[in-house]
């Protein structure tokens, strides 16, 4: 379960400290407020991971996927920090744009 906790700082700023596990079904509890948080506005939103306990793989995917000029990503515990660090240089290698129904980790093409 994941607790999500708005924050107004000051100026445009919105923090929005997670606490707890960050998967499928809270990751898109987060996505929808960091949509309306973001639409039409000039807020900044701040996702604090302090309180992350566990991401999966996917999970991290998709959160790299929403970081943007206006929504960074703050305060990583070192387990958090190496799983998105590792997703991006996945992204960067581009394998993780390889589409589900396939074998995303093929490196030399052999299915």
């Amino acid at each position: 379960m994941l607790r999500i906790t708005k924050i107004n700082e000051d100026g445009n700023a919105v923090r929005l400290r997670l606490d707890g596990k960050l998967a499928q079904e809270s990751f898109t509890k987060l996505a929808q407020i960091c949509q309306e948080h973001g639409d039409g506005t000039e807020n900044i939103i701040l996702i604090d991971m302090a309180g992350v306990t566990f991401m999966n793989d996917e999970t991290a995917e998709k959160l790299l996927d929403l970081r943007g000029e206006r929504l960074r990503i703050i305060n990583c515990s070192p387990f958090v920090e190496m799983l998105l660090n590792s997703k991006q240089n996945d992204f960067a290698s581009g394998m993780v744009a390889v589409p589900k129904h396939t074998n995303r980790h093929r490196r030399n093409g052999n299915g």
